[in-house]
């Protein structure tokens, strides 16, 4: 049942089991396992550089950056934000990450 019908209805809306960026997920799934990553950074702005130049010569395997770049790029704002905690305008209980990640991992085999 809606906490808020008033602020949802008739709009859309993004929800999210977790906003975390990629290294927190990592940091947990080092913390679980006991592994190190070895982690390699690129810069957005060069892959970002190296997409558009190859949309305008129309080469359409451009998307694989320029989409990499939209959801990696440190800082980019393309994260789901709560918007005063819309799961809990949804009334949508939270996921606890590294549950979830154990979870998965123990399916996996890697626990």
């Amino acid at each position: 049942m809606l906490n808020n019908p008033d602020k949802t209805a008739n709009k859309y809306l993004s929800t999210a089991s977790f906003n975390v960026s990629v290294a927190e997920i990592v940091e947990t799934i080092e913390s679980l396992t006991g592994s190190k990553f070895t982690i390699n950074r690129e810069d957005s702005r060069k892959v970002q550089k190296v997409g558009e130049e190859k949309l305008s010569k129309g080469d359409y395997s451009a998307f694989r950056e320029l989409v990499r770049v939209w959801n990696f790029a440190d800082g980019a704002g393309h994260a789901l934000k709560p918007e005063g905690s819309l799961e809990e305008l949804l009334g949508i209980p939270s996921d606890d990450l590294t549950r979830t990640i154990k979870a998965w991992l123990t399916k996996a085999g890697a626990l």
